[in-house]
């Protein structure tokens, strides 16, 4: 909302004519989305075929919305007025021709109307500055993006593609020779003998006693 109530707020009037008109179009009514259609297709650039720039109908939109009056067909055809490249100075004597036809009664519009002209060339200026006042954050946004799009690059390249097998130490240390096995005996190792047990010694019969 404008700070001044009879001063037209700018992105008020963009916001609140998008919005009626999306309103009115939703109705899906063919004859009046016939018209908007028509409307649009008067300010197409015709010089391929030997027709008007699109520039120049919109200098004459504002010229012919002042004479009639409408002070939102005026402050549309200036917003597009200053979007197409007419400089400040060129809209105010376009202006003046509209006064000249519609007479006195047009400069209470043209008043109004001259209030968005100004706002349209403060915002312009205002887009320039900030443009211009942050080139460093700019190009760390664009090195930024590039180093994106390089990642990116690289991993759609190697998708797909077998994992690199790990390279071979260059000398490999050498396996130790097995310990030599213990010799096996052919034959079982002897065992000691016994000590042969005692003989038992028969029993000495005793002397016969010889008789007398």
């Amino acid at each position: 909302m404008s700070e001044q109530p009879d001063r037209m707020d700018l992105h008020e009037f963009r916001a609140s004519r998008r919005r009626k008109t999306d309103n009115l179009l939703k109705e899906d009514h063919r004859d009046l989305k016939r018209f908007f259609a028509l409307d649009s297709a008067a300010y197409r650039d015709l010089t391929k075929e030997g027709g008007l720039d699109e520039k120049t109908k919109e200098l004459l939109g504002l010229v012919a919305s002042t004479v009639l009056r409408c002070n939102d067909c005026i402050a549309y055809h200036c917003d597009r007025c200053v979007e197409v490249g007419w400089k400040k100075a060129e809209l105010l004597d376009a202006l003046n021709v509209a006064l000249v036809i519609g007479g006195s009664i047009t400069i209470p519009h043209i008043r109004t109307v001259w209030e968005v002209v100004q706002d349209l060339y403060d915002e312009q200026e205002a887009k320039g500055k900030a443009a211009s006042a942050t080139p460093g954050l700019q190009a760390a946004q664009q090195e930024l993006v590039q180093n994106v799009d390089e990642h990116r690059s690289t991993a759609t390249l190697t998708l797909g593609q077998p994992k690199p097998k790990a390279k071979k130490a260059e000398a490999a240390a050498p396996t130790p020779a097995p310990a030599p096995a213990a010799p096996t005996a052919t034959s079982p190792a002897p065992t000691a003998a016994k000590p042969a047990a005692p003989s038992k010694a028969a029993p000495k019969s005793p002397a016969k006693r010889l008789t007398p």
